[in-house]
C-alpha cells in the first residue's frame, strides 16, 4: 500500500475534524499518517518527506492568512519536489466573503515554488462569496469548506474529493 501523509494546521479544531474525516475514508486505500504541523517531530518529517502522497490541511484567518502554525514552520524542511500533494482549506465565506478560502491559495504557491505537484482542484459546491484567490477557472486550488455556514455539505464534498483524489494520485 502507498504511503499518504496529511498534516494540518488548526486552531478552533475545525481542520482538526476535517483532517481527521479525510483520513477515516483513506485509510482502507492506503498506509495514512496524520500529523499537526504544530506538534510536528522529526519523525514525522521524515514519513512526510518518505511518503508518496501527502494531503495539507488549513484554515484562513485574518484577512486571507494561513492558520498561525504554518506562519511559523519551516516549509524548507518539507520535500515535496515532484510530489503529487493536496490541499483543503476551511473559510467563511460571509463574514469574509472577500478572502473566503485565501489560505488555499497561500499554500498553493508555497508547494509549487517547493515543485510539487498540486492535484485536487474542486469545483464550487454552492458557496456564494465576493472574492478569493483560491477561485481560479471557475474552481478551488482544494477543496474548499465552509463549516459554519454550509454544515450540510461538508461531508459530501469532503466524499467527492476523495474519490476525484484516487484517481489523480494513481
Amino acid at each position: 500500500m502507498e504511503n499518504l501523509v496529511i498534516v494540518y494546521g488548526s486552531s478552533s479544531g475545525h481542520t482538526k475534524e476535517v483532517a481527521d474525516k479525510i483520513f477515516s475514508k483513506l485509510k482502507d486505500s492506503y498506509n495514512v499518517s496524520i500529523f499537526d504541523i504544530k506538534t510536528l517531530t522529526e519523525d514525522q518529517l521524515e514519513k512526510i518527506n518518505s511518503a508518496n502522497y501527502v494531503i495539507f490541511g488549513t484554515s484562513t484567518w485574518g484577512i486571507g492568512d494561513l492558520q498561525d502554525d504554518w506562519d511559523i514552520y519551516d516549509f524548507n524542511k518539507i520535500n515535496v519536489e515532484n510530489k503529487k500533494v493536496a490541499i483543503f482549506g476551511l473559510g467563511d465565506c460571509i463574514v469574509f466573503s472577500f478572502t473566503f478560502c485565501d489560505a488555499i491559495k497561500k499554500m498553493y504557491d508555497i508547494l509549487t515554488n517547493k515543485k510539487a505537484v498540486v492535484v485536487g482542484s474542486f469545483e464550487n459546491c454552492g458557496y456564494t462569496f465576493d472574492k478569493s484567490e483560491s477561485f481560479i477557472d471557475d474552481k478551488f486550488l482544494g477543496l474548499a469548506l465552509d463549516i459554519d455556514n454550509f454544515p450540510d455539505i461538508v461531508d459530501q464534498n469532503i466524499d467527492n474529493w476523495i474519490q476525484k483524489l484516487k484517481l489523480e494520485f494513481n
